[in-house]
């Protein structure tokens, strides 16, 4: 499992607007219509794990493919996810650092 300093995950919902009210002068959400979308971003320090491996691999290809994010909290989330941005840094001689960004593509399920 990777290691995470930092984790942020968002929840984007995107609702389509009833139009014939929008033409009236306002708007109504329709509840359960819409895009929804997981956006999570994260950092850490690179172990040399498979895991690190596999997911650079993703990130390289462009594939989308099924994470299990688990948060300091307790908490995690399943889906499938593309590894939008995949950032390396770190010193001459020193440890290497990364940050990441995923991208759900499909349904998401918390635990």
């Amino acid at each position: 499992m990777t290691s995470f300093r930092q984790l942020r995950a968002d929840l984007l919902l995107v609702s389509p607007i009833y139009c014939s009210e929008f033409l009236r002068g306002y708007s109504e959400l329709l509840s359960g219509a819409g895009v929804r979308h997981v956006s999570v971003a994260g950092a850490g320090v690179f172990t040399g794990s498979a895991a690190e491996a596999r997911m650079r691999g993703h990130a390289l290809a462009g594939t989308i493919e099924t994470y299990r994010l688990s948060f300091e909290s307790g908490g995690s989330m399943t889906g499938r996810f593309l590894v939008t941005r995949l950032d390396y840094s770190g010193d001459f001689g020193g440890e290497r650092t990364y940050t990441l960004a995923l991208e759900s593509s499909g349904a998401v399920v918390a635990a």
